[in-house]
């Protein structure tokens, strides 16, 4: 794994059951946010030790999600539907989208944007487009559960964001479920870091 490192004492008998093994990557890269990724402390004899550990530890909590990611979607289409589109599109998506093999007159996009070619943000309650500034702006959502609000938030090139997350109850553990995601790489169909 070159993403993260995994220990071994903790759940020996696992190792034991499933043996260790390369796994190919299918071209996509290695995704935190993946359904077939365990959480941090999964199978661990005590709560408190990890048995998987992120090279960059802000996607700890990302790690162990009930909800498929992007990529796993995109190998799942990739595997069994290869050619639904060949021939029967021209669409050019956007942001690693690609077409979808249900409708091949769109695009399925990455997690938060949409539109026929994944140039837009997905459709959501709240958010928006943001140009980012010397002073601090506050982004809000509204009360309440299963709320999903999508912004983009824009820089100059060389510029960086600035975050601060404060008010507010994300019960974010490992797995977490009700979290802010802070998609910050160039390649967004990686599942962001959640807090």
């Amino acid at each position: 794994m070159e993403e993260a490192t995994a220990s071994f004492m903790p759940f020996r008998s696992m190792l034991q059951a499933f043996g260790i093994r390369q796994v190919s990557p299918r071209r996509v890269p290695y995704d935190y946010g993946s359904l077939m990724h365990y959480h941090a402390v999964a199978h661990a004899i005590k709560v408190s030790d990890f048995t998987i550990v992120p090279k960059e530890l802000k996607y700890v909590t990302t790690m162990g999600t009930e909800k498929m990611a992007f990529l796993d979607a995109k190998v799942i289409n990739d595997i069994y539907c290869p050619n639904a589109c060949v021939g029967r599109s021209n669409l050019h998506c956007l942001a690693g989208g690609y077409p979808d093999p249900n409708n091949c007159a769109v695009c399925r996009c990455p997690e938060g944007l949409g539109g026929i070619d994944c140039s837009r943000l997905q459709p959501s309650s709240c958010g928006g487009e943001l140009h980012a500034t010397d002073t601090w702006q506050t982004l809000s959502s509204p009360p309440g559960r299963d709320i999903r609000c999508y912004w983009r938030i824009s820089v100059p090139d060389g510029e960086r964001v600035r975050f601060r997350l404060s008010d507010g109850e994300f019960p974010c553990s490992y797995g977490c479920q009700s979290y802010v995601e802070i998609k910050h790489k160039l390649d967004v169909r990686l599942t962001g870091f959640r807090r």
